[in-house]
């Protein structure tokens, strides 16, 4: 880690651990971190993060004007993992949405938390995820496909960046507006630049194919079986010239 970024300090009582290390970005001040991890969670709930061997807890604390994401691991090599994979995309300045501010270790034990900024809209309300808004019975078909193309072209985007999601369910691609998607949470981020090229493909079709699949069973009741399969073609195709296109971006800026 860059010690320019990220500064270590030692407290008790946060998270309800007696002690616990606090690894924080120097850009956000360790009080108003401290402060935020000690407050009263707006909401807590279990979830298992896609990995039945590291089941833990989600929570959102406020957090100045906003609120932050407390994501508790009982198997703290996860967090330590998905923490240090971040921190490689943002070296490598891929597209990704989400900024881990704070890794909470607690001592003498495997338990460890990532803290993130939650991502609010204009209202200062959390962004929708992909799913909740492919539900609100307001949206048109057409509306929602304009936000199915942007959400793929996202992951082609962060998949051109260098590296693999791992876990691009619905509940990790967030809705700002229809024309601006965010990514975030990623269960397993591999840094496929680095791998052969059919290694690479392999990856990035896993991930492409777990999201198509889940954007076109939500919009299964919305769409004629013609519509579902005219649109099961376009998420692959649409995604294959996005990549191609940042490809090419990146090879121009180089």
């Amino acid at each position: 880690m860059e010690e320019k970024i990220w500064k270590k300090s030692t407290e008790r009582g946060i998270l309800g651990v007696e002690r616990a290390t606090l690894t924080h970005r120097q850009d956000h001040l360790r009080e108003v971190i401290v402060t935020a991890l000690e407050s009263k969670p707006i909401w807590t709930k279990p979830i298992d993060f896609g990995m039945s061997e590291s089941p833990g807890t989600v929570s959102t604390h406020p957090y100045g004007n906003g609120q932050i994401v407390v994501r508790f691991f009982e198997d703290g090599n996860w967090a330590r993992k998905i923490f240090r994979n971040v921190e490689s995309v943002r070296k490598r300045k891929a597209c990704f949405d989400e900024e881990h501010i704070a890794f909470v270790q607690r001592v003498g034990s495997s338990k460890a938390a990532l803290v993130t900024l939650a991502l609010m809209d204009e209202n200062n309300r959390m962004l929708p995820t992909l799913e909740t808004y492919f539900k609100d019975g307001k949206k048109t078909s057409p509306s929602l496909q304009t936000v199915a193309m942007n959400a793929i072209k996202k992951l082609a985007e962060f998949h051109a960046g260098g590296f693999s999601h791992g876990h691009p369910s619905c509940e990790n691609v967030l809705v700002e507006n229809p024309g601006t998607i965010r990514l975030i949470d990623p269960k397993d981020i591999t840094p496929i630049y680095r791998l052969k090229a059919k290694s690479a493909e392999e990856y990035r079709e896993k991930d492409r194919d777990t999201l198509a699949e889940q954007i076109l069973m939500l919009m299964e009741n919305k769409l004629s079986d013609r519509e579902h399969d005219e649109l099961s073609k376009k998420l692959d195709e649409e995604y294959a010239r996005h990549y191609k296109r940042c490809k090419e971006k990146d090879r121009e800026r180089t």
